[in-house]
C-alpha cells in the first residue's frame, strides 16, 4: 500500500523552479505568483541568486507571474505533468505611449525547448505588427512572406498552420499579433498529423478572451504603378458564451510581364522559340464562423469557406525549327485560362470529461473545381501548322471525420484517434475519356510525451494507414506505417541536444495519376501514371541549441531517405518525347544548416544558411540555401524584412537555377492608435529569373524565364484596426479553416 501511493505521489506531485535574470544576466529579485483556475495558489519571493521553487503541485494548468520594481511583468501559462524548470529575462519598463506608462512584457529572449520542438515568445516589437505574418518573421525557424501571405520552414517545407491547436487554411488572417501568447514551433510532429505528410507544425497560441469585444482589421497594400496587390479585413464580435467572425481577402496580379526562352533537342531535330507574356491572376478568400461555449465541458467550433481563383496567361512569340539540313521559321501564340474554386464546411466539438481527459471530434465536407482551357498555334512558312486545343473540367468531393482522445497516462500526456477520408475525382477533357478516382483512407494513431526527469523529455508515437483507391480501372490498396519519435536532453537553462526520427506517408497528388495529355507543346507528351504508390519519408536529425543573452543558435544535420520517391520520366521516339511518372526507390538527401537570431530591445535579425546535398541513382549534386529575416521598431516606425535563396535545385532527371534572391523590405508608421501607414519594395536585390534544364534519353531541353516587372518593385498600403472591449468573463476560443488545397492538373 505505502509502495502504491508513493508511485501515487510521484505522477501527482510535481515541482515548478525557475530563474530571473536581466538581459545582462544578473539575478533579479521578484515577487513570483502562481495561479490556478483565476485563484492564487501560492506566492514566493526569488533571492538574491534570482531563484525561486513552487513544490508539492499537482498536474494541471497554472498562470506564473513576475513582478519586481522597474521591470516589465512577466506572465507565462504552464501546462504542468511533470517537474518543470524555467528561465525568464526581465527588462526595464521603457516604453511610453500617449502620455501614459504602456507596459509590455518582452519574451523573446525565453525559449522552452520541447520534446519534439520549441516555444518562441514575440517581442514587444513583433506584438506591433500590422498583421500575424509580419509579427512572426523574427521566429528563428520560420521563413515568413508577409506580402504573399506565407510561412514556410527553413528547409523550405510548408508546415502545417494551427491556431489554438485547430487546423488552419488562411486562419492567421484573423489573428491579431497583440493577441499572440506563443508560437510552437513542431519540427517532429507526432503520428496524428503525419498521415498527410505533414513534416512540421506550427501552433499560434492565441490570449484567451477575457471580455466580450467588437473589432474590425482591415488592409490594403499595392504595387506603384499597379500591378500587384492584396486587401483584406477580419470582423469579430463575441462575449462570453458565443463568437462570430467574417473574414475576407483579394490577392491580384495584373499584367505581369515575363519574357520565355525556350530550347528543344531531340534526335533529328532543334527547336527554339523566344516569346513575351502577361500573366493575371485574382485571388479572393471569404471565411463566416464563429464558436458557442454551452458549458465548462462542452464547445463548439464551426466554419464556411469559399475561394476562388481565377487566372490567365497570353504569350506570343517567334522561333526556329531545324530538322536536318531543314530550317523553318514560326510565329508562336498560346494562352491558357484557369478558374479554380474551393467551398468548404468544417465543425470541430469538444467534450471535457471529470478526469480531465478529453475527446474532440472533426468533420469536413468539401466541394471544388478546376476549369481549365487555352490553345497553342505555331505558324510556319514551309511546314503544316500545329494547332492543339484543350479544355478541361476538374471535380472533386471530399469528407473527413477525425476522433481524438487526450488523456493521461501515468503523468504522461497521451492521444489515441482516427482519421477517416473519403476523395472522389473526376477529370474531364473535351476530347478523352473522364477519369474517375476515389480513395478511401482509414488512419489509427496513438502517442505519448512528457519528462523522464529534470534533463530529459520525450515524444513517442506510432500510426497505421490502410489506403485503397480505385484510379481509373485500377484498383490498389495499401498499408503504410508511420512513426515520429524525439529525446531532448537539456543540459542547463540554455542548452539543448536532440535526436528525432520521423517516418510519413503522402499519397500521389492527381495530377500525378491522369493518364491523360495535359501539355500543349508540339514536340512534348505529359500523362501521369494511375498506379503510382504512395510515397514514405524517413528523417532521421540531430541538432543542438543555445539560448542565451539574447542570441538564439541552432546547428543541425539530418539525412532524409525516401521510398517510393516520385520522379518524371520518359520516353523518346526521336521526334515526340512522352513523360510519365514513376516510384523511383531511391532517393537521399543530406542537409547541414545554422539557425541564427539576435534579439535587441529594439528587434532583432536572423536566420539560417546550409548546405543540401541530392542524392537519386543518377545525381549527386548539392547547392547551399540561406535566408535571413529582420525587424526593429522606434516609437512609431517600424521595419521588417527577408531575403530568401537557394541557387540550385535538383530532380533525377532535371536542374533548376535560380539567378536572384526573393527579397522584400517593409516600412510601416503608426500614425495614430488606429492607422498605420506602409510603404516598401520587393525585390530590392535584382528580378526573378530562373532557368531550368532536363536531359533524358536524347532529349534535352532548356527553358529560362525572366519576369521583368518582378523588381525593384515598390508597394504602399495601409492597415486599420478597430476594436470596443467591454470587461467581462474570459472564455476559450478556437477557430476552425479550409485545409482544402483543391483539384488541379500538373
Amino acid at each position: 500500500m505505502l509502495s502504491m501511493m508513493s508511485v501515487c505521489n510521484a505522477f501527482g506531485q510535481h515541482k515548478i523552479s525557475g530563474k530571473l535574470t536581466t538581459e545582462a544576466g544578473a539575478p533579479v529579485a521578484a515577487v513570483v505568483s502562481l495561479f490556478a483556475a483565476d485563484t492564487l495558489a501560492s506566492a514566493t519571493l526569488a533571492d538574491a541568486k534570482g531563484l525561486f521553487e513552487f513544490r508539492e503541485l499537482r498536474s494541471g494548468n497554472y498562470l506564473l507571474t513576475v513582478a519586481a520594481a522597474d521591470m516589465q511583468p512577466v506572465a507565462d501559462s504552464i501546462a504542468l505533468d511533470a517537474n518543470r524548470e524555467v528561465r525568464y529575462v526581465l527588462y526595464p519598463v521603457s516604453e511610453i505611449a500617449l502620455g501614459e506608462v504602456s507596459v509590455v512584457a518582452d519574451r523573446s529572449n525565453v525559449v522552452q525547448q520541447t520534446a519534439g520542438g520549441a516555444i518562441f515568445h514575440l517581442s514587444a516589437s513583433a506584438k506591433k505588427a500590422t498583421d500575424a505574418f509580419a509579427a512572426l518573421n523574427g521566429i528563428p525557424s520560420l521563413v515568413v512572406d508577409p506580402t504573399n501571405r506565407t510561412v514556410r520552414m527553413n528547409s523550405g517545407a510548408a508546415p502545417l498552420i494551427l491556431v489554438n491547436g485547430v487546423r488552419t487554411g488562411n486562419g492567421l488572417n484573423g489573428v491579431d499579433p497583440a493577441d499572440i501568447e506563443s508560437v510552437e514551433v513542431i519540427e517532429v510532429p507526432s503520428a496524428r498529423y503525419v498521415s498527410d505528410g505533414v513534416t512540421a507544425v506550427v501552433n499560434v497560441r492565441v490570449a484567451r478572451k477575457q471580455y466580450a469585444y467588437r473589432s474590425l482589421n482591415a488592409y490594403s497594400r499595392h504595387s506603384v504603378p499597379v500591378n500587384f496587390g492584396v486587401s483584406g479585413f477580419n470582423a469579430e464580435t463575441g462575449d462570453a458564451r458565443r463568437l462570430t467572425y467574417l473574414t475576407g481577402q483579394h490577392f491580384y496580379f495584373t499584367g505581369d510581364e515575363s519574357r520565355y526562352l525556350s530550347s528543344q533537342q531531340n534526335d533529328g531535330y532543334a527547336k527554339n522559340s523566344d516569346m513575351a507574356g502577361f500573366y493575371n491572376s485574382n485571388s479572393y478568400y471569404a471565411c463566416l464562423g464563429g464558436d458557442f461555449v454551452f458549458s465548462a465541458a462542452d464547445y463548439l467550433s464551426y466554419s464556411i469557406t469559399y475561394i476562388n481563383n481565377p487566372s490567365g496567361t497570353e504569350r506570343e512569340g517567334k522561333g526556329e525549327l531545324t530538322s536536318g539540313d531543314v530550317r523553318s521559321a514560326f510565329d508562336i501564340a498560346t494562352n491558357s485560362e484557369a478558374d479554380y474554386y474551393v467551398n468548404t464546411y468544417n465543425a470541430y466539438h469538444r467534450h471535457g470529461f471529470e478526469n480531465k481527459s478529453l475527446l474532440e471530434t472533426t468533420f469536413r465536407l468539401n466541394f471544388n473545381g478546376n476549369g481549365t482551357s487555352g490553345e497553342t498555334r505555331e505558324t510556319y512558312d514551309n511546314r503544316p501548322q500545329y494547332h492543339y486545343a484543350f479544355d478541361y473540367d476538374n471535380y472533386r468531393t471530399s469528407s473527413s471525420l477525425d476522433l481524438n482522445y487526450g488523456f493521461k497516462w501515468l503523468g504522461q500526456s497521451s492521444n489515441a484517434g482516427s482519421a477517416t477520408r473519403f476523395r472522389k475525382d473526376r477529370i474531364h477533357h473535351i476530347s478523352q475519356p473522364v477519369f474517375h478516382y476515389r480513395e478511401l483512407d482509414e488512419y489509427l494513431y496513438v502517442d505519448a510525451s512528457g519528462q523522464l526527469n529534470a534533463h530529459f523529455s520525450y515524444m513517442a508515437s506510432v500510426g497505421a494507414d490502410l489506403i485503397f483507391n480505385r484510379s481509373g480501372d485500377t484498383d490498389n490498396s495499401y498499408y503504410s506505417p508511420a512513426a515520429s519519435a524525439a529525446i531532448t536532453y537539456r543540459a542547463n537553462p540554455y542548452s539543448t541536444m536532440r535526436l528525432s526520427y520521423l517516418k510519413s506517408n503522402e499519397s500521389p497528388d492527381i495530377g500525378y495519376m491522369n493518364p491523360y495529355n495535359t501539355s500543349s507543346d508540339s514536340l512534348y507528351v505529359s500523362v501521369g501514371n494511375p498506379s503510382l504508390r504512395p510515397v514514405r519519408r524517413q528523417r532521421f536529425t540531430g541538432m543542438y541549441t543555445l539560448n542565451r543573452s539574447g542570441i538564439y543558435l541552432s546547428p543541425q544535420i539530418s539525412y532524409l531517405t525516401v521510398s517510393g520517391y516520385i520522379v518524371p520520366t520518359g520516353s523518346n521516339d526521336g521526334r515526340v518525347y512522352t513523360q510519365t511518372y514513376m516510384n523511383d526507390t531511391r532517393f537521399g538527401e543530406l542537409d547541414g544548416a545554422l539557425t541564427l537570431r539576435y534579439n535587441s530591445r529594439h528587434g532583432s535579425i536572423g536566420g539560417s544558411a546550409g548546405y543540401r546535398r541530392t542524392y537519386f541513382s543518377n545525381v549527386d549534386k548539392g547547392s547551399f540555401y540561406t535566408n535571413v529575416n529582420f525587424n526593429a521598431a522606434c516609437r512609431k516606425v517600424s521595419v521588417n524584412g527577408y531575403v530568401m535563396y537557394q541557387r540550385y535545385r535538383y530532380t533525377p532527371l532535371s536542374t533548376t537555377k535560380n539567378y536572384t534572391p526573393e527579397t522584400e523590405i517593409t516600412f510601416s508608421w503608426a500614425l495614430t492608435g488606429i492607422v498605420t501607414l506602409q510603404a516598401g519594395m520587393r525585390y530590392f536585390l535584382g528580378g526573378i529569373k530562373s532557368e531550368s534544364t532536363r536531359d533524358d534519353r536524347g532529349y534535352r531541353t532548356t527553358g529560362t524565364q525572366d519576369m521583368l516587372d518582378r523588381r525593384f518593385l515598390t508597394t504602399a498600403g495601409l492597415s486599420i484596426n478597430l476594436q470596443n472591449r467591454i470587461q467581462k468573463q474570459h472564455r476559450t476560443e478556437k477557430r476552425l479553416y479550409q485545409n482544402e488545397s483543391g483539384i488541379q492538373l500538373r
